[in-house]
């Protein structure tokens, strides 16, 4: 059977009962399977702790934002500097979005010289790890991926 004829049985409209109980089978095991995840998922809402939240959960809640803004504003920014600077490593562009979109730089302006300075010396340091990290990481990646090749 050609993979065409295939495609053109399953869209072909149901003709006899055979076919409608073979239907009816297949999206009664489809729904038990649907049935038994999403009891899984919503149990916390419907019964567990959630279905009758505390005071305390409802003033978390409350102070959770009610739109996904901020998360699409950093993706989008994420996603223009990758595309700005596409040899650029990605540690690089994450920490360029997050000194931005966290205000760092304006709460650095408020600290005093000498914070400053202990602050950029820590971060110095710290991104000279990170990039070492970062290159033996890929090293050893490299190297597996040369393994497999041979």
């Amino acid at each position: 059977m050609s993979q065409d004829s295939v495609l053109a049985s399953l869209q072909a409209p149901l003709t006899d009962d055979r076919d409608n109980d073979m239907l009816a089978l297949i999206m009664r095991s489809l729904l038990v399977g649907a049935e038994e995840l999403l009891n899984r998922q919503l149990e916390p809402y419907l019964r567990g702790q959630l279905a009758i939240p505390s005071s305390e959960v409802i003033t978390q809640g409350e102070s959770a934002p009610t739109h996904n803004i901020f998360a699409e504003q950093t993706l989008g920014r994420v996603d223009h500097q990758c595309r700005h600077a596409p040899n650029a490593i990605f540690d690089f562009i994450d920490g360029k979005v997050k000194f931005t979109k966290n205000g760092i730089a304006t709460w650095l302006d408020d600290q005093a010289e000498e914070e400053q300075k202990k602050v950029f010396d820590f971060v110095v340091g710290r991104g000279r790890d990170m990039r070492a990290l970062h290159k033996k990481r890929e090293g050893v990646i490299m190297e597996a991926l040369s393994v497999r090749q041979i």
